[in-house]
């Protein structure tokens, strides 16, 4: 049976069950496995759209007329890993807005009101 204390609805209460955990080593077990699993699934989300915006970017990147010798070649290579970069962190800082604003139906991510999370929040509350 599931512990009531981990079914919260809240972001800011389950942190609290997380901190109010007995000392069993069971329950650290299941909760550890629970946060890798967390992690890694918003590690995915993350890659895809990573992928999804760098393949948008891309698509409106027009390529340059000139040479394609190796000069050529490692400044594009530069500039594509700069472009990849800056998709993963926007992504980051999208995912983790989204979480951050989960309970709030009333909340725009495009509104000029919008706060942002306190910054590394949600990668904190994961490594711990």
């Amino acid at each position: 049976m599931a512990d009531p204390r981990f079914e919260a609805s809240s972001p800011a209460a389950s942190l609290a069950a997380w901190f109010d955990v007995p000392d069993d080593p069971v329950t650290h077990r299941a909760l550890e496995a629970l946060r890798q699993r967390s992690a890694r699934s918003v590690e995915e989300i993350i890659d895809s759209l990573a992928a999804r915006l760098r393949e948008d970017v891309m698509a409106v990147q027009q390529e340059s007329p000139g040479g394609h010798g190796l000069p050529e070649s490692g400044t594009r290579a530069r500039r594509q890993a700069a472009i990849a970069s800056e998709c993963r962190a926007l992504a980051q800082e999208m995912v983790f807005a989204s979480l951050w604003h989960l309970g709030d139906p009333e909340w725009d991510p495009l509104g000029p009101a919008t706060q942002a999370p306190p910054p590394g929040i949600l990668a904190t509350l994961l490594a711990t």
